[in-house]
């Protein structure tokens, strides 16, 4: 059989689908779309190269400041003229003099020209104030290789920037306190390679307090500082391209596909009688009670007792502690209960006052006429009342 309405002629190339399904699928359509642009978005936005800072030369510099301590003859140090750095302690009465030196080197991890200049300071620092003093003017060297390196030597002379530290008090009238005497090494180094040219610094220092029983030099002698030459690189990124066109390529799709869906199908939604909205009332207020049964309880020799409500067959349930049995024949509009007790069986009938609807339908294999009437959202078996031909239609 089938059913010749209005609507059915408008939209008969148009696909059914469940309301709820048809609305999730396009959400999800929606969703993959902005999740499209948005990613394609981000990839335009992203550069299709890179700017990188590339190392091309890496280098070293080591400084080591040494001195030795020549003694006068003592009883301490007996048959030894000099003590080296970590021999002390250094007793200012048995020293005669003090030398000290500096050794630089600078190296690098490929051929390179190494230009650079260098100069020693002596600092004379109080609380007040400082006073510097060149020791080794600046001195320039040149090598072609992968090192360079010099040896200075140099007196330390601490009695006479003792005396200018004490000369400074008397002619301010301030005695300053915390006299040090600070040896200063700094070094400019300038290396070229074939295509660039790059300038280092380096600089380190020893130190000594003035005026003191013994003669006490920082600890640290060692210095050793790294640094690198790099270059600017620019680095294409062709995976971006690849992302610009993928996610194009996908936000065109689902532009494509998200108003095709929508002209192409149509919700079914499912009429629901105001009779199946009381049943689902009662299930959800009475569902622990409710047994829902294929049959209907047999009636032979049987006392019916007829009730006026769900409410007051509930209390009967309760109070019997029996369960309450449904019954719903899809061949008619009415929902029994029972409670069956021994011979009796109390009932209460919920009947539906849905209006039924008028279909036409004519049959597909003697073109017969037929009209047949049902609740609107349902489908309903027939036959041909001419040639019994079976089928199913649909209440509109």
């Amino acid at each position: 059989m089938k059913t010749k309405t209005n609507q059915n002629k408008k939209q008969r190339y148009r696909k059914k689908i469940p309301y709820t399904i048809r609305y999730i699928a396009i959400g999800i359509i929606t969703l993959l779309l902005l999740i499209s642009l948005f990613n394609g978005y981000s990839a335009y936005q992203t550069p299709t190269t890179t700017t990188i800072n590339a190392p091309i030369l890496t280098y070293e510099h080591r400084g080591r400041f040494d001195y030795t301590i020549f003694l006068l003859n003592n009883t301490l140090y007996e048959n030894k003229t000099l003590l080296r750095p970590e021999e002390g302690p250094f007793f200012r009465q048995l020293i005669d003099h003090i030398n000290a030196s500096f050794i630089y080197s600078f190296q690098t991890n490929q051929t390179a020209t190494i230009h650079g200049n260098y100069t020693i300071d002596a600092v004379l620092q109080t609380n007040f104030w400082e006073k510097n003093y060149p020791l080794i003017e600046r001195t320039s060297f040149t090598n072609q290789g992968k090192r360079a390196s010099f040896i200075v030597q140099f007196p330390v002379e601490y009695p006479h920037y003792e005396q200018i530290y004490q000369t400074i008090n008397d002619e301010t009238g301030v005695a300053a306190q915390n006299p040090r005497l600070r040896f200063q090494a700094n070094i400019v180094v300038s290396i070229s390679t074939t295509d660039k040219t790059a300038t280092s610094f380096f600089s380190q220092s020893i130190d000594m307090a003035l005026g003191q029983k013994t003669i006490e030099f920082s600890e640290t002698l060692t210095s050793m500082i790294p640094g690198t030459i790099t270059e600017e690189m620019i680095i294409e990124q062709p995976e971006v391209i690849n992302q610009r066109n993928t996610w194009i390529f996908f936000s065109v799709l689902f532009f494509i596909a998200l108003p095709l869906f929508l002209f192409f199908t149509t919700s079914s939604k499912q009429v629901v009688s105001k009779t199946e909205k009381e049943i689902r009332k009662i299930k959800k207020k009475y569902g622990e009670w409710i047994v829902e049964t294929q049959t209907p309880p047999k009636r032979s020799k049987t006392n019916v007792i007829i009730v006026n409500s769900l409410e007051d067959l509930s209390k009967v349930s309760e109070e019997l502690g029996k369960p309450i049995l449904l019954y719903h024949s899809s061949k008619n509009t009415t929902y029994q209960f029972y409670v069956l007790e021994d011979h009796l069986m109390y009932q209460y009938e919920l009947k539906s006052d849905e209006k039924k609807n008028k279909v036409v339908a004519i049959c597909p294999k003697c073109n017969k006429v037929n009209y047949y009437t049902g609740l609107p959202g349902k489908k309903i078996p027939i036959v041909c009342s001419n040639c019994g031909n079976p089928g199913i239609i649909s209440i509109q």
